[in-house]
């Protein structure tokens, strides 16, 4: 789970998220921008394109920012924010989670798995 702050509305978001190591950029699916108060047909969203596995798809580029929840906290607790204040929403991302793409990624000092008596676990260091 992360935070996902919303720089238009200051509205806070607690989204699922998927670390993808072969996604350039963070992402989120396309209808969740109605959710955090967006209009992807407003004119002055930015309309671009991306590509990946699936083939091409539009793309609308929002003010968000993804920060990381403390795991062990009930309460919503940030550990680390993000410096990068945009994300794009894909049209053709139909899951029901968002990506950590390495743009966010390299931000960290590492991500590794480790197996623990939990069993495997990522371990970000920030």
């Amino acid at each position: 789970m992360a935070s996902v702050e919303c720089l238009l509305t200051g509205n806070i978001f607690v989204v699922p998220m998927l670390i993808d190591t072969g996604s350039d950029e963070t992402s989120f699916p396309c209808d969740w921008a109605k959710a955090f108060g967006h209009n992807n047909q407003d004119r002055r969203v930015k309309k671009d394109w991306c590509d990946g596995v699936g083939g091409g798809s539009v793309t609308y580029l929002h003010s968000v920012q993804v920060s990381l929840l403390h795991p062990k906290k009930k309460e919503r607790v940030v550990v680390w924010t993000s410096s990068i204040p945009k994300a794009p929403f894909i049209e053709k991302l139909t899951c029901n989670f968002g990506l950590i793409g390495m743009d966010i990624i390299k931000q960290w000092k590492s991500v590794r798995l480790e197996n623990t008596r939990k069993g495997l676990q990522i371990i970000i260091k920030i």
